[in-house]
């Protein structure tokens, strides 16, 4: 790639992590911890509201969200609206937050998550991620067809650079207005925002962990006339900075990037074996509205 084909955005400083925060997340002002650190309870924040998701209106949520394919045709009426995805994890994050309500979509990410609203609505449900295997590879095609230009926001700055790096490779005509590293505070938040509208990036993708980057897209949309999408993306800069195709072809075709995960990444590890099971005792007490004290720990 020659210079100047893909440039971080120009913010007054340079945004680098901070000492003590977690891949993914955003510090938040006099060191607030984010939801990763106490994901299902506990704080005085909007996760103590009550369940505010509620499993009926999520379910109708997700079943109104088009297809794949209906996604990408909608895109190009330039509706500036906002994409999430639902796993077992997110769930137990966002199930006290008005986030997933205040989404336009949101797509089941993961197989069981599919299974189980496929389940619920009695429809089939398909299972769509933001990676390379499902939506982010038809996305970046289209962009790079119809000349939108994304702005990316997530992980560290030397992974974020190396994953643009490996996208340009791979899409040599796709259009990046600029990106950053997902570590910042609150006042570089607002320069970065500031930087995402002067720059009119056409489509946001943002991957700071759940909670933490539904909130910013939201942010991006009421701040941003010239937005055509926010989408939410997990860990997918982190995984990409490493090679775009992350799953192995046999690993996809056999439906076993789970596993795949799990054998590669110690954090999917604990947060597998943790948070699966009390997403199955969530999900069971909210469908039923059965209220649970919140304990912090």
């Amino acid at each position: 790639m020659g210079p100047g084909e893909v440039q971080a955005h120009d913010l007054p400083r340079r945004l680098r992590p901070k000492d003590g925060i977690r891949p993914f997340l955003r510090q938040e002002p006099h060191g607030t911890p984010g939801p990763a650190d106490h994901p299902p309870h506990g704080g005085n924040d909007a996760r103590n509201e009550g369940g505010k998701v509620g499993v009926i209106n999520l379910l109708k949520k997700i079943k109104k969200t088009p297809s794949l394919e209906r996604l990408l045709q909608i895109l190009e009426r330039r509706e500036g609206f906002t994409v999430g995805f639902l796993n077992s994890y997110s769930y137990c994050v966002l199930r006290r937050t008005e986030l997933m309500n205040r989404l336009d979509y949101i797509y089941c990410d993961g197989i069981l998550m599919a299974l189980i609203a496929s389940c619920l609505l009695f429809k089939k449900v398909e299972r769509v991620s933001f990676d390379m295997t499902s939506l982010a590879k038809k996305l970046f095609a289209l962009c790079e067809s119809k000349g939108f230009s994304l702005y990316f926001v997530g992980s560290e700055q030397t992974a974020i650079s190396k994953f643009c790096l490996n996208l340009k490779n791979t899409f040599p005509k796709l259009k990046i207005a600029g990106y950053s590293s997902g570590y910042f505070d609150h006042f570089e938040e607002k320069a970065l925002i500031d930087d995402i509208v002067n720059k009119k990036a056409d489509i946001v993708i943002c991957g700071m962990g759940a909670g933490k980057q539904e909130k910013f897209i939201l942010e991006i949309k009421e701040a941003s006339s010239n937005l055509i999408a926010c989408f939410t993306c997990g860990g997918f800069i982190h995984q990409a900075s490493e090679r775009l195709y992350y799953y192995p072809k046999i690993t996809d075709f056999l439906q076993l990037r789970w596993l795949y995960r799990l054998i590669h990444e110690p954090h999917t590890r604990r947060r597998f074996f943790k948070y699966y099971p009390l997403f199955l005792v969530y999900f069971i007490l909210d469908i039923f509205n059965i209220k649970k004290p919140t304990t912090r720990y």
